[in-house]
């Protein structure tokens, strides 16, 4: 399902929510909707299928790190050349530190404790958006001037 409020004429940052538990899906979609189009799904099988569709792109993952499956997740993620550098925050109610030292490994990029504190979310995951948006614009201005310096070349060595 995808939620755009766009009505505002506002540029939503794409999310990706992948978690199982109701309670939290609605609170997390009413929580996070105004600042996010909001892909959702609530089982591993369907995120695996989301992720390899073309069709989308996200800006960042909000991810249940206790749903079975969840680390073949992270690694199909890590693996696709389109969605490797997305961030990836991990919800957990795990306090087992060699789960989240293994979703670090994998390559999350941030985890937060349940319960939640809707601020802290909040905050958390526009930031870890907010720095995946810098660093592609980075990117494309350092391959724009990359390519600029090239045309340049050529023409001096004419």
């Amino acid at each position: 399902m995808i939620y755009n409020k766009d009505e505002r004429n506002v540029m939503l940052m794409k999310l990706f929510l992948v978690e199982d538990a109701t309670i939290y899906m609605i609170l997390l979609q009413k929580l996070l909707e105004n600042d996010f189009q909001i892909t959702l799904s609530k089982n591993i099988a369907d995120a695996k299928k989301i992720i390899e569709d073309e069709d989308y792109q996200f800006d960042v993952m909000l991810i249940d790190l206790i749903m079975p499956g969840t680390m073949d997740l992270i690694r199909q993620i890590k693996k696709n050349k389109r969605l490797s550098q997305v961030p990836i925050v991990a919800l957990t109610a795990s306090d087992n530190p060699k789960d989240l030292i293994q979703a670090f490994d994998y390559g999350i990029y941030d985890c937060i404790q349940k319960p939640i504190y809707e601020e802290v979310v909040l905050q958390r995951v526009k930031n870890a958006a907010s720095n995946y948006l810098r660093l592609k614009e980075l990117k494309k201005l350092s391959q724009t001037r990359q390519e600029r310096m090239q045309t340049k070349l050529h023409w001096i060595q004419m």
